[in-house]
């Protein structure tokens, strides 16, 4: 799954999030914001205390980060099956209510997966509860999970309906006129 990072109110970058029976691979590519001599730090921001995911090292112009983050990390920080709410560059971990806000308007105006509805019960109750991810494709609504061949994976019911596109099963769901 792909989030963007944020830093100052404005997107910089983007952060890959791939489970595995570990836990989560992450690799994090932005440009590099804010004064040379800045030490930033990546921080995923959950219901509790924000997740240090990293200190992404300086390439050019840009900070790359790749690294893994374990089962245990992950429960401890309150998203062992679903990422952070979003991410964000930080010296300490702080986060001004300004950039807090902005970052959450910007999810909302991304119309999160439970703001869809199919008709069917399965796939909506997997909506709610965020297991796959939903976006408005054309007439359609394209559902998305990780599909790895060594974990389950969310949209198992119907997988004679969906594509494989690189490690993510792919249904795209036309909803039928009620009557």
């Amino acid at each position: 799954m792909q989030a963007e990072i944020w830093y100052e109110n404005r997107s910089t970058g983007t952060l890959e999030w791939e489970y595995d029976p570990y836990g989560v691979r992450i690799t994090l590519d932005c440009a590099k914001p804010g004064k040379e001599e800045t030490l930033l730090r990546c921080y995923g921001k959950t219901d509790g205390f924000p997740l240090l995911i990293g200190l992404p090292e300086p390439k050019g112009e840009r900070l790359r980060l790749s690294r893994h983050l374990s089962r245990e990390t992950l429960k401890a920080a309150g998203c062992l099956h679903r990422m952070p709410d979003f991410f964000y560059l930080s010296e300490n971990g702080a986060m001004p209510a300004q950039k807090e806000n902005r970052a959450a308007d910007a999810l909302e105006n991304k119309s999160p997966a439970a703001a869809y509805t199919t008709g069917d019960a399965v796939l909506d109750r997997l909506l709610s509860e965020e297991e796959i991810s939903c976006r408005q494709q054309d007439a359609c609504l394209e559902l998305r999970c990780t599909f790895r061949p060594d974990k389950p994976f969310a949209l198992a019911p119907i997988f004679a309906l969906c594509s494989v596109q690189k490690e993510d099963a792919v249904l795209r769901w036309e909803k039928k006129a009620q009557p």
